[in-house]
């Protein structure tokens, strides 16, 4: 962890859910990840703001998309992840890092209370959870589905 909570807080933060395993990957999402990014911080950069993403910490899925993107981006990088993320190889650095619980899933409410928007990427069981969640809390949401070879926001 390079910065304190104090100072991830003083970040705009863009929260990152979706499949965890590679082979629910699709086509694009790479692509879609760093034009959401990019905007964002286009965005924030004009506001006065620090963009930050925030995912799961876990080194697979739409998390390691993300970690690639914001590589690529130089956009700073918070993990929100449960202890059952040592289990499975994880990034190998994180500006931020906040472990909640032992199971996937203990970590959602302080994942999204955290952010300033959630965007989902496809995902099951959990994702679509903390989408819930982020709205019943006036969260701003982008929820995007594979549909037909495309991605299409829902």
């Amino acid at each position: 962890m390079t910065i304190s909570e104090k100072q991830f807080k003083e970040h705009y933060l863009v929260g990152f859910c979706g499949y965890s395993n590679e082979g629910a990957i699709n086509k694009g999402t790479h692509e879609l990840v760093a034009e959401i990014l990019t905007t964002l911080a286009m965005e924030c950069d004009v506001a006065g703001y620090r963009i930050m993403a925030v995912g799961g910490y876990t080194n697979s899925g739409i998390n390691r998309i993300l970690r690639q993107v914001c590589t690529d981006l130089n956009i700073p990088l918070a993990g929100i992840t449960s202890g059952k993320c040592y289990d499975y190889p994880c990034w190998d650095s994180v500006d931020y890092l906040k472990v909640v619980g032992d199971n996937w899933g203990d970590e959602s409410a302080n994942f999204v209370d955290a952010l300033d928007i959630l965007v989902r990427i496809d995902g099951g069981k959990q994702s679509y959870a903390e989408c819930d969640l982020a709205v019943a809390n006036d969260k701003i949401t982008l929820q995007y589905d594979y549909i037909d070879g495309a991605f299409v926001a829902s």
